[in-house]
């Protein structure tokens, strides 16, 4: 096991290094993402503008290498946009 990395070398590496490979910023940006996505269908006026922040944060994860949580957000933004957003009619 010499090629594996210890779990104290990848906490310690920095992020965007060869050790670190951004392994926790692709997972912490996905979840934001899908937090954000869910909080924005209780919020009725600016839900559009909420939805594009989780879009963008879940384009983040998913330029990084995340997979799950980006898709489950922008599933959740377009199910809210489209189908739970007042303002989609008004605009």
């Amino acid at each position: 096991m010499t090629g594996v990395p210890a779990a104290r070398q990848i906490m310690r590496a920095p992020v965007g290094t060869e050790d670190g490979k951004d392994r926790f910023m692709h997972k912490g940006l996905g979840i934001a993402a899908l937090v954000i996505a869910v909080i924005g269908m209780g919020v009725p006026v600016i839900t559009i503008y909420i939805v594009w922040l989780a879009l963008v944060l879940a384009a983040l994860s998913a330029f990084l290498g995340n997979k799950a949580f980006p898709l489950a957000a922008t599933l959740v933004c377009l199910i809210n946009a489209f189908l739970l957003s007042p303002s989609v009619g008004y605009s």
